[in-house]
């Protein structure tokens, strides 16, 4: 639903699988905190399987970095890609190895038992900060200073000054528990295990869209927020697949409060922003939109989707139009099947 945070591996598989056929007694494992959790439970059910223990070391990305082109010894490591990719430029990782295995977005949590704030709409994020008294973040690492530029993309860098709460990656989220802040928003993966704080959810993303005359000779196509060869290929898949008019139009799409959206889940709820901005007809306010689009039109199942819709029923949508064989609806939502893109566009027409 929001930018995604991936992470990378070297030689996190196939180092662990192998040192149960080797005599080595311990590996070191380095890992950003943000697959804090997940790092764990992997070492821990390496260890009851192999007998080989495992060392352990979390910091933010950016200090492993420094550490390892400094020479520092380890075994796997576990980072952001752009700073494995560094370290394999650096000759510090070898790059066969490198496999990414897993994604994360920014979510909110704050302290269990507190009520859990409206942050299912940019707009509601941005009351909510305005509204919280204290809001901790990662002081140092690519998701604080992310999370930093939400906050002036939304226009309230001035309101937010003194509420911003910087801190070290260890205290982040445990901050929230012990009532030193409101809210935490972090990477969503290092809330989990953590005791005393309730996750609220992930960031929202909203996606807009804005098609305007016709007949033009050179029309523009201008994207925020959203990968634009990805947008380009839509286009035309609504043009060829499903009859919609785009060629002469200019075209702008944007995700709203600053949110980059990058995964192929956000194409048919794009399609659909485009397409009624095109045919000048507003979408159902309750309708959740989940799909990735083929060029021959068809629909694609996406990964995740009983996740997505149980935080879509969470955050009140009643319906939502899904790729076929996505599984049952959770508690008080209708799903709607949907195949190829010319069907449920006809519905907008």
């Amino acid at each position: 639903m929001i930018k995604l945070r991936m992470f990378s591996a070297a030689v996190l598989v196939t180092t662990l699988v192998a040192a149960t056929a080797s005599d080595a007694a311990e590996l070191r494992v380095v890992s950003g905190n943000g697959m804090r959790a997940a790092v764990q439970e992997l070492v821990a059910q390496f260890e009851r399987a192999s007998g080989h223990k495992v060392a352990l070391h979390f910091e933010v990305n950016a200090a492993l970095q420094r550490k390892i082109e400094a020479g520092e010894a380890f075994d796997v490591a576990v980072l952001n890609p752009p700073v494995l990719d560094a370290l394999i430029k650096a000759g510090k990782v070898v790059a066969d190895t490198r496999a990414e295995i897993g994604r994360a977005g920014l979510g909110v949590a704050v302290r269990a038992g507190a009520p859990k704030p409206d942050i299912s709409t940019a707009e509601a994020f941005k009351k909510t900060l305005l509204a919280a008294k204290s809001v901790a973040f990662p002081g140092e690492g690519a998701s604080g200073r992310y999370f930093v530029s939400v906050v002036e993309r939304l226009g309230i860098a001035a309101e937010m000054k003194d509420k911003l709460k910087p801190m070290a990656a260890e205290d982040t989220v445990e901050v929230v528990a012990r009532g030193e802040a409101d809210m935490v928003v972090v990477v969503s993966t290092r809330i989990t295990g953590v005791e005393g704080v309730d996750r609220v959810g992930p960031l929202p993303a909203e996606l807009q869209a804005l098609v305007t005359g016709k007949d033009i000779p050179s029309p523009r196509r201008a994207v925020s927020g959203l990968d634009s060869a990805r947008v380009a290929m839509l286009l035309a898949v609504l043009e060829k697949r499903a009859g919609v008019r785009l060629h002469d139009a200019e075209v702008y799409a944007a995700t709203v409060g600053g949110m980059r959206v990058v995964e192929p889940a956000a194409d048919l709820a794009l399609a659909l922003a485009i397409t009624s901005a095109r045919r000048d007809v507003a979408l159902p306010t309750d309708v959740v939109v989940l799909g990735e689009l083929g060029l021959a039109g068809e629909v694609r199942r996406v990964t995740g989707v009983e996740r997505r819709l149980a935080e879509a029923a969470r955050l009140g949508f009643t319906h939502a139009l899904v790729p076929p064989d996505s599984g049952d609806a959770p508690e008080g939502m209708r799903l709607t099947e949907v195949r190829d893109v010319g069907v449920v566009l006809d519905a907008i027409r």
